[in-house]
């Protein structure tokens, strides 16, 4: 007799960026089991294609995870975190170095309390002087990982990932859409840092999952807090 075939539940949560309801279901072993071989090469390009890899085979609307910004896969991946492996993240926090005291304290963070922060002063059109302005997306998880490249400066790396989320740059009477990769990186590059500031600010105040927490050393009484930001600094 052939074995049964297991019902596997379903969720469903919101992709912050759309406000979008999509469906889910949790990962399973052998999903699991990527992300743990993922994780053990210790390579952050491998650790986020295999997380992008198994979201796409989780989420069970039709949703092209390619497209998401990047705050959108680290909420989604939390949330599907949640429901494969518990709600709750257990961390053990301490004091910085200039302390003396060592105590470790024992913390359950919910992940139901984990929500990705918008920042009012994030605009997706920048004025680079009276005449021009630009269009930018935030950038998605695709954009990240393929600017993941030791052998590429900072500064090689930056522009690449800018030159990905520009839209397009448009004045009173034109739209430009129609460039190649290197016709906006040197756009870009010829900027004065003056024009460059407002795509500077734009990328500063991009959405961030993010959670606060405070707490009291029963060590030595004193009020410590941590700010958590992305998704690495949930599972640290």
């Amino acid at each position: 007799m052939a074995l049964p075939k297991l019902v596997t539940p379903e969720f469903e949560t919101t992709i912050p960026s759309t406000k979008e309801k999509i469906k889910f279901r949790p990962f399973l072993v052998k999903e699991e089991k990527i992300l743990y071989m993922a994780l053990e090469s210790e390579d952050e390009k491998t650790i986020e294609q295999a997380i992008n890899n198994v979201l796409e085979s989780c989420i069970l609307s039709d949703t092209d995870t390619k497209k998401l910004a990047s705050y959108d896969i680290e909420y989604l991946f939390l949330q599907l975190r949640s429901k494969s492996v518990g709600e709750v993240v257990e961390l053990n926090l301490q004091h910085g170095n200039a302390l003396e005291c060592k105590h470790i304290t024992k913390y359950k963070l919910s992940v139901e309390d984990v929500q990705v922060v918008f920042n009012d002063k994030h605009k997706y059109t920048v004025m680079i002087d009276d005449k021009y302005g630009i269009k930018l997306k935030d950038p998605s998880m695709s954009d990240v990982i393929n600017n993941i490249d030791e052998k590429k400066s900072e500064y090689e790396s930056v522009i690449d990932i800018i030159s990905n989320c520009v839209v397009c740059v448009y004045d009173e009477d034109n739209v430009y859409d129609d460039f190649t990769k290197d016709e906006i990186e040197e756009f870009l590059s010829n900027l004065t840092q003056t024009q460059f500031k407002g795509i500077q600010d734009f990328f500063e105040t991009l959405p961030k999952l993010e959670h606060k927490i405070e707490w009291v050393c029963k060590e030595c009484g004193k009020e410590e807090s941590l700010l958590l930001e992305g998704m690495k600094s949930f599972f640290m």
